[in-house]
């Protein structure tokens, strides 16, 4: 009897443990509504036009940041935001963020998007495939999500803090 009750946790464990990283995860991943409801969010102790100036001079310090044989790149204001673009050479992929002002707490949200292949005047036309823009916390699995966050956190958010926290 207490062999078929193990099974049977056993079982239902495994069950558990595929329906999250297969299916459940991205449920709760994402917001109901928002003009990018799956992005992954961190918040920044310093106001947006703080951030702002240090986006722009890390990717100033880094160039590697900013994508090739494009102009050094600004942000973009758009409503309430302002878009960046920052690039990863290793696998030749623009990633897409955005900045916003959290006027409460004098704190700045900066969201990770998506992440897409990096295309420019160079590419060769058959090689352009705009359908393969992936947003964050929706069209990876879960363990490659984890992946890219990770990423994004370290080659990223990381400099960020530096640079803030060296100010």
């Amino acid at each position: 009897m207490k062999k078929k009750i193990i099974i049977i946790f056993s079982i239902i464990a495994i069950g558990m443990y595929f329906l999250w990283t297969g299916y459940l995860w991205k449920f709760f991943s994402c917001s109901i509504a928002g003009s990018n409801p799956c992005a992954e969010y961190w918040t920044i102790n310093t106001p947006e036009s703080n951030l702002i100036k240090v986006i722009e001079a890390l990717k100033k310090e880094h160039p590697e940041l900013n994508p090739p044989y494009e102009p050094y790149s600004v942000s973009k204001k758009r409503d309430y935001w302002y878009d960046f673009i920052f690039y990863y050479a290793d696998t030749n992929e623009e990633v897409q963020t955005w900045i916003r002002a959290d006027n409460e707490f004098g704190s700045t949200t900066i969201a990770l998007v998506a992440i897409f292949p990096h295309f420019d005047s160079l590419t060769p036309i058959n090689e352009i495939n705009y359908g393969d823009r992936k947003e964050i916390n929706r069209d990876y699995d879960y363990f490659e999500n984890k992946k890219q966050i990770s990423k994004f956190e370290n080659k990223i958010i990381s400099l960020i803090q530096q640079k803030i926290n060296g100010q």
